[in-house]
């Protein structure tokens, strides 16, 4: 059996790349990619599980941004408390389920808001935000395709440069 390994030249001038090296340089982007796409479809699943209702503004959490800059000059994140009447009749409360510059709701306005019925959990308020995790991650493996794609050039390249 050969002994493992990355990179070798053949004493013959020949020039081989293990498969573990592809592995390595493809799998970050692959997995964060993929990633991506279960974190979108998750929160899609979340949202088409959950049953629309009207709720009215409580009160609005409020605190001190700490998105990068780069990403939203926003100075505050706010986060709304919800009243509601269950599909069943019962009134309660909740939570939204982030905190987002975009959710600085009036007290006492009322919006659609998606919840989950007889589960102790927070609502969603429909919007953008709801899929902003899943598509960091897809676009971080999206730009992480570049760096792969130049390792791979220069390892064609070297293994191309050996004796034929």
């Amino acid at each position: 059996m050969a002994k493992p390994y990355f990179v070798r030249t053949n004493p013959d001038g020949t020039r081989q790349i293990s498969w573990r090296v592809w592995v390595l340089v493809w799998v970050l982007p692959v997995c964060m990619m993929g990633g991506g796409v279960v974190e979108l479809l998750l929160s899609d699943w979340h949202v088409r599980r959950g049953v629309t209702v009207t709720g009215t503004v409580e009160r609005v959490y409020e605190w001190d941004n700490d998105i990068p800059k780069f990403l939203s000059d926003a100075p505050k994140t706010y986060s709304p408390v919800f009243r509601y009447t269950e599909p069943g009749g019962r009134e309660t409360g909740a939570s939204s389920h982030m905190s987002d510059p975009s959710l600085n709701l009036a007290v006492g306005s009322q919006h659609e808001i998606i919840v989950f019925p007889g589960e102790d959990r927070d609502a969603i308020v429909p919007g953008s935000h709801v899929y902003a995790a899943g598509w960091i991650v897809l676009k971080l493996g999206v730009m992480l395709v570049l760096p792969s794609l130049v390792l791979s050039l220069l390892l064609w390249r070297w293994k191309r440069r050996g004796a034929a």
